[in-house]
Order: structure tokens, then sequence, then C-alpha cells
């Protein structure tokens, strides 16, 4: 086993033995997470489209651990398409562009009346951003470190309503909020070895929304 097969390894298993607690929403506003799970830059004027289709679906609701017996909420499901754009402008700057619709986004309520189903669709956020390639290793030793910087503008509806009442924020097609953000990307992959790894870090700042 090579040094890069053994480094693999042990990042897998730290990962199986590190233990972490995230929190969920079940219908995410805005943009859920899209692309194609790759950072990297392209090459100078290589263009490259991407396209994905999520269907979301809430039933249990947890506290912390706990499983909830939620007495309002029946169950929560979104339809989403995502579509990303990335354009190399030179060997180091890639232009990136990303923007989801959402077909429909549904609660159904228990009310005093009866069962309600809330629903909204549309445009979620444009995302924006630039990479800049630090870092770009040989065709036998593949490296790639990429700064990103870069904005998600709520262009999508915010205030939808239903009966005359405005709907939940996680409801709404968009996330009401101006948002900037930078990342760091590294990828590396030699051409003898059949696996590479990815790392990515990634830190956005959100405006508060009334």
């Amino acid at each position: 086993m090579n040094s890069s097969c053994k480094l693999i390894l042990l990042i897998l298993i730290t990962l199986f033995l590190i233990d972490l607690k995230v929190s969920g929403q079940c219908c995410s506003a805005g943009n859920p997470v899209g692309g194609d799970g790759s950072n990297a830059n392209l090459k100078s004027k290589q263009l490259q489209i991407f396209t994905s289709f999520r269907r979301s679906y809430s039933r249990d609701y947890f506290h912390e651990n706990n499983k909830e017996n939620n007495q309002y909420i029946n169950k929560s499901y979104y339809n989403f398409s995502n579509l990303s754009v990335s354009y190399g402008l030179t060997k180091r700057i890639t232009i990136h562009t990303e923007l989801g619709y959402f077909y429909k986004k549904l609660q159904e309520v228990n009310l005093p009346g009866g069962t309600e189903s809330i629903a909204s669709s549309g445009l979620g956020d444009l995302a924006l951003s630039l990479r800049y390639s630090l870092l770009k290793g040989s065709f036998a030793d593949y490296k790639q470190l990429v700064l990103s910087a870069g904005t998600r503008l709520p262009i999508g509806a915010f205030e939808e309503s239903s009966h005359g009442i405005t709907i939940p924020i996680s409801l709404q097609p968009s996330s009401g909020a101006f948002k900037i953000n930078t990342s760091l990307f590294f990828s590396h992959k030699r051409n003898d070895n059949l696996l590479g790894w990815n790392a990515y870090s990634f830190f956005e700042w959100s405006d508060q929304i009334e």
C-alpha cells in the first residue's frame, strides 16, 4: 500500500471516529446544497453545465436527539431543481453561477377546522462566485488549491401568501437574505492511483431578515 492510500485510509478511519452533532431543517429556504460536489477550477474557455433534481420528504420531528409528536404538522416535502454553470475565464480564474427552482414546497398542517395544505413554488436564490487557483500540480501528481469568494442574491419570492396569510419562512422559495461567502477547496490525485481525495472549507455570512 503506497503513502497516498495509507493517508486516505487514515482520513476515513478518523472520520468514522469523530462524533458530530448537526441541526436539520425540514424545508430549506433559498437553495438547498446543490452543484456537482466539486469546487475545482476549469481550464481556460472551458464551459461546464450541471443540473440536478432533489425530492425531500419529512414526517418525523426531533428535539435534539429525541423524537417528538408534532400535533400540528403531518408532513413536509419539496421538489427542487438546480442548475449550475461554470466558465473558465483564464487558466486560474473561473466564474460560477447557480440557480434553483422549487416546483413545490408543502406542509400539511392540522388546524381546528381540519387538515390544510400550505404550499408555494418559485425561484430560490442566485449564487455568483469567482474561483482563483492558488496551486496546480502536474498531470502525474495532480493537485489543486482553489480560493473562492461570492454572494447569494434573494431574487426569488419571499412574501408568498395563502388565503391572505403570509406562509412560514421555511416554505418561502427564497431565503430573503443577502449573503456573502468564501471557501477553500483542495484536491489531490496521483495519476497512478485509483483514488484521490478532496477537502472543502466554507464560510457564509447572512444578512438578518425581518
